[in-house]
């Protein structure tokens, strides 16, 4: 799906009151690397979400799956890139998605 395609979808999500219509298209959508914030520190905010989860007993799959993909984008390098144009590029490399 195009990236503008899956932002408009979602956009009638939850999630399209926030990041999508703001940090999305502004920074990932431009591939713009320049952090607003780092995908590092989105790697270690969502580690103490899900040791909070795990300390009360809640299950955060999707959250789970969401640090292994901000993991993957460390591995890349993009640490220090915004975290939605390091997951972009991740998973962009993952899928040899290239548009």
């Amino acid at each position: 799906m195009a990236p503008a395609a899956l932002v408009e979808v979602l956009g009638y999500t939850p999630a399209g009151r926030g990041h999508l219509h703001t940090t999305w298209p502004d920074k990932a959508l431009k591939d713009d690397p320049t952090p607003a914030f780092k995908l590092d520190l989105a790697h270690k905010d969502m580690g103490l979400a899900l040791a909070m989860a795990a300390q009360l007993k809640v299950p955060a799959v999707t959250g789970a799956a969401g640090r292994e993909v901000y993991a993957m984008a460390r591995a890349q390098g993009r640490g220090n890139d915004d975290w939605t144009t390091g997951i972009l590029r991740t998973v962009k490399a993952l899928s040899a998605h290239d548009r």
